[in-house]
């Protein structure tokens, strides 16, 4: 955890020169896929919602295209259920995140934003529910024992702005890579399979 405020930290001093900032807040929804066919009898549902909160400074490279990295806490997860067991249940990770994206100028409102984006695991917890009597039977804080690596996820984004003077909304795309740390916890008797997170994000904000 010391090493997350100590990034942070010196990603916040890095840009104290940044011409702007900004602020945005919004949701997240997400769909987990496996990388086998554990899933297949199960259902995933898709687009479980989640909460973004974001700051963020933009750089000027160029008369159309601007450096903006970004400290942001989202939220993402699914819902599920297994057929052979008759049991459902829910996931849901916190994480700050850290963003280094490049905003190009399509028009004066109009912006397309792409760039890596690095997500760091705070809280995660698995509820497992029996469907019948729609009872917790389980509340698990799977990230608990996880390693500084193991909390760590990345993803490539893009996405389009529209900018009104100050004001701004955007939509985007994240695709994360493959990771085995929470797959075991949810798919009976399969330890080795790989979940990749895949979240839309639509957010609004205002630029000083």
């Amino acid at each position: 955890m010391k090493k997350v405020f100590l990034y942070l930290f010196l990603f916040l001093v890095t840009n104290l020169s940044a011409q702007n900032f900004g602020i945005k807040a919004g949701s997240t929804f997400s769909i987990s896929v496996a990388d086998d066919n554990s899933l297949d009898n199960n259902n995933i549902n898709w687009l479980n919602p989640g909460v973004y909160l974001g700051v963020f400074t933009n750089i000027d490279l160029s008369y159309s295209f601007s450096y903006q990295p970004e400290i942001s806490f989202l939220q993402y997860g699914y819902n599920y259920s297994f057929e052979a067991t008759e049991r459902r249940g829910e996931y849901l990770e916190n994480n700050v995140a850290i963003a280094s994206n490049f905003e190009y100028f399509i028009s004066d409102q109009l912006s397309l934003i792409f760039g890596p984006r690095f997500d760091y695991a705070i809280g995660g917890n698995t509820i497992h529910h029996m469907d019948e009597e729609q009872k917790v039977i389980s509340v698990n804080n799977i990230i608990q024992s996880w390693s500084f690596k193991e909390r760590v996820n990345y993803f490539l984004t893009i996405g389009i702005c529209y900018k009104m003077n100050n004001l701004f909304i955007d939509l985007s795309y994240a695709h994360g890579r493959y990771h085995t740390q929470y797959a075991s916890e949810i798919i009976p008797n399969h330890s080795d399979t790989k979940l990749r997170t895949q979240i839309i994000q639509t957010t609004i904000g205002f630029t000083f």
